[in-house]
């Protein structure tokens, strides 16, 4: 995508970096997009489902050990994800929440990945708490390497 304005261009190249240059092709110098070729560089807002799990047997099944599929102890920060749609390691920011990382599956995460649904679940440390957080639809961003998700 690019656009002309003032004898200037940008482009918008790979992950949401914009290139200025003048008309001749030649760098433009300053402090990047402003107005309009700004909103162009945003990354798109896209939907997401948010659930909550806690390490016990109702959350994670008969045989929960609040150990995760990556092999470390499910706490605070621990985020399960469908790995197709976020890999392992991914590092997420969650308004509300906190920061955390994806290093856990399940069953409703990859059903949802499969349908085209990004579907993200949150640890929390009891049962109540989890079921007090339901089920939220939010919109997420990736800035930076970093999975950012609001209300």
């Amino acid at each position: 995508m690019a656009t002309m304005q003032s004898g200037i261009r940008s482009a918008l190249l790979g992950s949401g970096v914009v290139l200025a240059t003048l008309g001749c092709g030649e760098p433009a110098m300053g402090r990047g997009p402003t107005g309009r070729d700004r909103a162009q560089a945003a990354p798109a807002a896209r939907n997401l489902i948010a659930t909550s799990f806690c390490s016990c047997r109702k959350c994670c099944g008969p045989n929960a050990r609040g150990i995760t599929s990556t092999g470390k102890r499910a706490r605070r920060g621990t985020i399960a994800v469908d790995p197709r749609i976020f890999p392992y390691g991914t590092r997420f920011v969650i308004v509300g929440y906190g920061k955390g990382i994806a290093e856990d599956t399940g069953g409703a995460m990859r059903r949802d990945g499969r349908r085209g649904i990004a579907h993200i679940d949150l640890w929390l440390p009891t049962h109540r708490e989890a079921l007090r957080f339901g089920r939220q639809k939010m919109t997420y961003r990736i800035v930076n390497g970093i999975v950012r998700v609001e209300k």
